[in-house]
């Protein structure tokens, strides 16, 4: 009898072995399913833009935390984002990404950074592997589209500035037609605005006067006297921060009495106070709705969202709104790649092919709707313009289509020769 007790013993716990041994292997896999998607963030905090960085910083940490707990994670995964101040430096830039890749191997799937030296200098190591870099930078760090992983959220510079001209232009009061004026650096991007700016004088039949000068230079009152004299009605100014704040500033003793428009950059409360009075009426370039528009979707969630979480804040500006939809689009592009691989199978191949289907993509009408392909990896469709209005950044105009780009300007060799 005991014999037979113990065989019976010995078949059930066999029996409850191979009943419990799938469910441990399920929770073994499910274990390993549920690390974090590991997002990489290249950011400017101490260095020549921190303010911008701060923003970004934020926006990016909020997307993050509404994607895990608003959204459930992407496909029941969280995301973690990791962050590394690089001070806009190129040499950082490479060895964060280096640190990053060593760190987290294959599951780090992206890396986001709103400036060029988070994306540019990483572009072949983003190839070699597989890994989304996207960012609202510079987008000329995604040419060639078909040799690059990276991707940008917003226009090219040219096609931004040449829609923003346009409109002023039309929009212009005064007698007869206005002169446009520039005042900016000799560094590429400014180039890359001015030849957007020019094209949209060249086909409103309007004079163009562009000053582009040493990077360094904070005082450019003798370009603005030029610009005076020659009776310019519409300014552009693509300086640093202080420097646009000092040209106005000078603008207005002596007598140059423009319309004055610049970046998205400027659009920050801190800008408005420095400015003060001579800001009034100044226009910037974004690729966002503004802060103000609580009829959009987005907008109005993001200001609750900050209300709750952040309740010091009060104004939140146009980088913050873009670095909180780099960090959305990045992930519906995970989603719909693990919605048609699986998890298991979800690599930076899944991801590209995914992120570069998305041709309507709408990012709770933070943004005009994002279009991306094979060979289109700026995803930008248009632009707007908010104006400096007793002290507060208002949206100005609708959104103002942009338009495609043309063979020459998909060529990287065309902008390096401007």
């Amino acid at each position: 009898m005991r014999r037979i007790m113990t065989k019976v013993m010995v078949v059930l716990l066999i029996l409850l072995v191979v009943a419990v041994s799938p469910l441990l292997a399920c929770g073994k896999k499910k274990a390993v399913e549920e690390q974090p998607i590991i997002i990489g963030s290249l950011t400017d905090l101490s260095g020549v833009v921190p303010a911008q960085g701060r923003e970004a910083s934020a926006g990016e940490l909020d997307a993050v935390r509404y994607i895990n707990e608003v959204q459930g994670g992407i496909g029941g995964v969280q995301v973690e984002l990791i962050t590394k101040d690089i001070k806009y430096n190129s040499t950082l830039g490479t060895q964060a990404y280096a640190d990053l890749q060593s760190t987290y191997g294959s599951r780090l799937r992206a890396v986001v950074s709103f400036i060029t030296p988070g994306l540019l200098p990483n572009k072949d190591s983003f190839v070699a592997d597989k890994v989304i870099g996207f960012g609202s930078a510079d987008p000329l760090s995604e040419l060639p589209f078909d040799q690059y992983w990276t991707f940008s959220s917003i226009c090219f510079y040219n096609v931004a500035f040449d829609a923003a001209t346009t409109y002023l232009i039309d929009h212009w009061s005064g007698s007869g037609k206005p002169v446009v004026g520039l005042v900016a650096t000799t560094v590429n991007a400014a180039k890359v605005i001015s030849g957007g700016i020019k094209s949209a004088c060249d086909r409103e039949g309007v004079t163009y006067l562009a000053k582009l000068g040493d990077p360094t230079a904070l005082d450019r009152t003798v370009d603005l006297t030029t610009l005076k004299d020659a009776g310019a009605n519409i300014v552009f100014l693509i300086l640093s921060e202080s420097g646009v704040i000092k040209a106005l500033k000078d603008s207005r003793q002596m007598g140059l009495n423009a319309t004055f428009a610049g970046l998205k950059s400027y659009a920050t409360a801190s800008f408005a106070t420095a400015a003060g009075s001579d800001g009034e009426g100044m226009y910037c370039v974004i690729d966002t709705a503004s802060w103000e528009e609580t009829d959009v979707e987005g907008i109005q969630f993001l200001r609750d969202w900050n209300a709750e979480w952040h309740p010091e804040v009060t104004f939140r500006s146009p980088q913050y709104i873009l670095s909180f939809v780099d960090v959305l689009t990045v992930a519906e592009a995970m989603r719909r790649a693990i919605d048609k691989v699986g998890y298991s199978k979800l690599d930076g191949d899944a991801i590209k092919e995914a992120l570069e289907g998305m041709t309507d993509w709408n990012p709770m009408s933070l943004m005009a709707p994002l279009k991306f392909g094979p060979d289109r990896h700026s995803g930008g469709t248009a632009v707007r313009l908010c104006q400096l209005q007793s002290g507060q950044w208002k949206a100005a105009t609708d959104w103002l289509t942009t338009r495609e780009l043309s063979g020459q300007e998909l060529t990287l060799s065309y902008y390096q020769g401007l």
